[in-house]
């Protein structure tokens, strides 16, 4: 056991289908007509000094082909860039993952813009190739979480379809 890790005591069982059948992923998953259906998930982690060290030592041009000018705007705004830079590159990178396995092919990375939140949480969106995508796998509505600390970016993402 490694440290800092409790003993686990229990071992939760499996949600189960019916009576006696376990959930794997060959079965059917049931759910009531019109709810929403994840189509989507995508979760990443960047270091914060990785990403200070590639805006100091980067191209000139790397903040531009990585960020809008809207992200760029509030990433400088911000008391310390290089965590806000991070967080908006991480929410990007769980983005792709969300929107394909492969990684988005032909998607870049100002297709999918981070709008920060007035008093309310951060949004994305997508124009270009990604929303192509998105539309396509029938995205309706995209949960962003993000978190940062000195050190560490993470962001999280959920896409969703309703029928």
């Amino acid at each position: 056991m490694e440290a800092g890790f409790p003993a686990c005591s229990a071992v939760a069982e499996p949600r189960r289908t019916a009576p006696g059948r376990p959930v794997s992923s060959t079965s059917p998953v049931l759910r009531p007509r019109g709810s929403p259906m994840v189509v989507g998930l995508g979760v990443d982690i960047l270091d914060v000094d990785r990403m200070a060290a590639e805006l100091r030592t980067g191209d000139a041009g790397l903040a531009g082909s990585v960020f809008t000018p809207a992200e760029i705007a509030a990433c400088e705004a911000h008391r310390h860039p290089a965590r806000r830079y991070a967080m908006c590159f991480a929410a990007k990178e769980a983005a792709l993952k969300a929107l394909s396995p492969d990684g988005g092919p032909g998607v870049g990375w100002v297709d999918i813009e981070v709008s920060p939140g007035a008093g309310t949480a951060p949004a994305l969106s997508f124009r270009g190739a990604a929303a192509a995508m998105a539309a396509r796998r029938g995205v309706t509505d995209i949960w962003l979480s993000l978190a940062v600390t000195q050190r560490l970016a993470l962001a999280s993402v959920i896409l969703e379809s309703h029928p």
